[in-house]
């Protein structure tokens, strides 16, 4: 019996000190997303999916966009804090924006508060899912971008051009690793860089028709 209670205190401290959830994250401003989070001895790490801007750039541009910029890690988003009270607090990275955060894990919910540069506090709300899996069929929706984008185009060149025919390649490669909405973005807004800005604008406006987001 004494045994069986030491396993049982064990395996409840075990899960106080590492412990991680999953959260679906609303951004009224932006993309939806998700996280994952682990908690080990008072500091929380959450990030989106492992690795995803070098799936978009490639191991080499991310590295050196690493040496030359504020970006730190390979995820869209990652953040690492530790306790203040009742919040955890540290530095959150979105891309190349290196922002404060506070943010509490309360029941099933996650609350995040952002504060940028021009010290304006942006709110993220989170709820815990029990799997993460792509919100939508995204190779279907990069197919349909793809499509919008080559019949309403106003110069048809740019969709007969190498770099356009590339853009449809890698996003096709990737579309099957999207997860969330964001991650639809970045890609597109990484993939795109060599493309002209009309067909630029064009595409991210179809992005946002198709999401539901115009």
């Amino acid at each position: 019996m004494k045994k069986y209670i030491l396993i049982l205190i064990l395996i409840f401290f075990s899960k106080l000190i590492s412990a991680q959830d999953k959260w679906f994250v609303n951004n009224p401003k932006g993309f939806d997303f998700y996280l994952t989070t682990t908690i080990e001895n008072g500091v929380i790490t959450g990030m989106t999916r492992k690795n995803a801007l070098i799936d978009f750039v490639g191991r080499f541009k991310f590295t050196l966009a690493k040496m030359t910029s504020s970006i730190i890690y390979p995820e869209i988003v990652h953040f690492v804090g530790s306790f203040e009270g009742n919040y955890f607090t540290g530095k959150y990275q979105m891309i190349f924006d290196q922002l404060n955060f506070r943010s509490i894990i309360k029941n099933d919910t996650l609350k995040i508060m952002l504060t940028n540069e021009k010290n304006r506090t942006i709110k993220l709300m989170g709820v815990k899912v029990d799997k993460i899996e792509a919100i939508r069929n995204y190779n279907k929706t990069v197919n349909k971008v793809i499509e919008l984008t080559e019949n309403n185009v106003d110069n048809q060149k740019f969709v007969k051009s190498d770099d356009w025919l590339k853009f449809k390649i890698k996003m096709l490669e990737v579309s099957d690793k999207i997860l969330d909405d964001l991650g639809l973005e970045i890609a597109f807004g990484a993939i795109a860089k060599n493309l002209p800005n009309e067909l630029i604008d064009l595409v991210k406006e179809n992005t946002r028709i198709l999401l539901g987001l115009e």
